[in-house]
């Protein structure tokens, strides 16, 4: 009996040997180009691969179909970019401010441990790691239509 039809169909398995399986010999691998396992199963050690040519990216059916054999090696160019600055949303309230400041690990001195001083602390550090502080407004979904006149029509 064949494990690999057993696992994946359970009773409805018509018995065949492991060599004769259909959905081993259906099962294909875009790391090795190869029928017989999935890219989960392959042995090949590869992690991340680039695609070298253009047809690398063409499913092999339609290559055949069409009968592509050439190899049109792909130009690269690396260009760096800027990595994106960091945004936090804040809840003005000296609780969350707090509670920001412990998850950051970087309390202020006890000193200056008072309501206004949290959030100038939490500023400083925002400026120091390049953040920006953006204020939370609301919880409220925002969908485009009007909350006003939805509750006057749902108090209807």
């Amino acid at each position: 009996m064949c494990d690999i039809c057993k696992a994946v169909l359970g009773k409805n398995v018509k018995k065949h040997e492991k060599h004769q399986c259909p959905l081993k010999k259906a099962s294909y691998c875009c790391y090795c180009s190869c029928y017989g396992h999935t890219p989960r199963f392959c042995n090949k050690d590869t992690t991340y691969r680039e695609p070298q040519f253009l047809e690398q990216l063409i499913p092999s059916c339609v290559l055949e179909e069409f009968g592509i054999t050439t190899s049109t090696q792909f130009t690269y160019t690396s260009t760096m970019r800027p990595k994106p600055k960091e945004v936090l949303d804040y809840i003005d309230e000296p609780k969350a401010i707090r509670s920001l400041l412990q998850a950051y690990g970087d309390m202020p001195k006890k000193d200056d441990r008072s309501k206004d001083k949290y959030k100038s602390h939490l500023e400083k550090i925002a400026k120091k790691k390049g953040v920006m502080l953006i204020k939370h407004i609301s919880d409220a979904i925002i969908d485009g239509s009007d909350t006003k006149s939805q509750s006057s029509r749902n108090s209807k």
